[in-house]
This record gives C-alpha cells, structure tokens and sequence, in this order.
C-alpha cells in the first residue's frame, strides 16, 4: 500500500539528518568492502541505529560497488534497495535506493475531499 503524503512530507528532512550525523566504519574481508552503518547521531532526537527506510538515499564512494556491502550494524541491507552507481567523475559508488516515485495527484485525491 502507497503511503500516504502527509506521512511522506519528512523524507527530505529525514535525509538531511542521516546524511549529516551518520556513523558508519568499514571493514575489509574475503576480497570485498563491508560498510557497517552503526547508528544516528542527532543532535535533537539523539543516538539511534537507523531503519533501513531511514538511511534510503546515502551513497558511499567505493572503488567496486560489486564487491562491497551495506549493513546496518552487522546485518546486510535487502539486495532490491541496493543501487551501484558509476563514476560520477570522482568514483563509482553504491548507494541504498531512494524512494519509488509518487505521482498521485494529491489536489484530486486528498483524503476526505469530494
């Protein structure tokens, strides 16, 4: 089920906190790159480890995007909200997809509105 708009309207918010304040460190075994996102450090709401719709949009610069892995703690985030990204110029990267495209026209289909 589509989510609703109203409940969509902090998802730019959400994503400017989790850019800012996320704490990950990276480890390196059996020929791959395992980015372990550890938590949220914000300074309102305070420290938290992220849902993975929390951290939907961050993108890691990485020399093979195939052979690196997003985690949350030490747990791999699902393959379907993984995008490898080519080189923008800089690098390749890997990032966790962002939200699917919303193209309800909510002027027609707002709740409650006849």
């Amino acid at each position: 089920m589509k989510e609703k708009f109203w409940l969509r309207v902090p998802v730019l918010l959400t994503y400017n906190v989790t850019q800012q304040y996320v704490w990950y460190d990276v480890t390196y075994g059996q020929g791959k790159a395992y980015i372990h996102i550890r938590a949220i450090l914000d300074p309102v709401f305070g420290r938290h480890v992220p849902t993975t719709n929390e951290i939907r949009g961050l993108t890691f610069y990485t020399s093979n995007p195939a052979a690196t892995v997003l985690e949350i703690g030490n747990t791999p985030i699902p393959a379907q909200l993984i995008q490898d990204n080519h080189s923008d110029g800089v690098h390749p990267s890997v990032a966790i997809k962002w939200w699917p495209v919303d193209t309800t026209n909510y002027a027609e289909t707002a709740p409650g509105v006849k």
